[in-house]
């Protein structure tokens, strides 16, 4: 199976590219900013362009984002995390990729004030960071 990894330059992601990789019986295309891991081979790409390669994924894991720590101003988070996601799922419609998934963050929710969320809850003035997520959100479910 042959699978493409965004954001493995970061905790999570480079967690699931290492799991993956321990199993030969995946083809793995590992797109980051930076190699935290000797052993496995990382792709640099700028997401928020047209992603050209000649690796056709069955699925695309997608983790990749600009957070509130980035150095970058919150307009610039908003908006290079949409085009990260918009250029991927360009990039599945011209590949056919059926399955493709997804890492959302809770800050979607924006101020919690309540002990227990889930998908009905409502969202309350998200950061920039969670209205790039849950704009992402909306732009897979069309």
């Amino acid at each position: 199976m042959n699978i493409l990894i965004s954001g493995v330059s970061g905790e999570i992601g480079g967690q699931i590219a290492n799991n993956f990789s321990k199993n030969k019986n995946y083809n793995l295309y590992l797109i980051g900013n930076k190699n935290r891991k000797k052993n496995i081979k990382i792709y640099k790409h700028d997401l928020t362009k047209i992603l050209k390669i000649n690796f056709k994924p069955d699925v695309i894991i997608h983790l990749a984002a600009k957070h509130l720590f980035s150095k970058k101003g919150s307009k610039n988070i908003y908006h290079n995390n949409i085009k990260m996601t918009k250029n991927l799922i360009t990039f599945a419609n011209e590949k056919k990729i059926k399955k493709f998934i997804f890492f959302s963050s809770v800050d979607v929710y924006g101020k919690i004030t309540s002990k227990i969320i889930n998908e009905n809850t409502n969202k309350q003035y998200p950061n920039s960071y969670g209205r790039s997520k849950l704009e992402s959100e909306k732009m897979l479910l069309d």
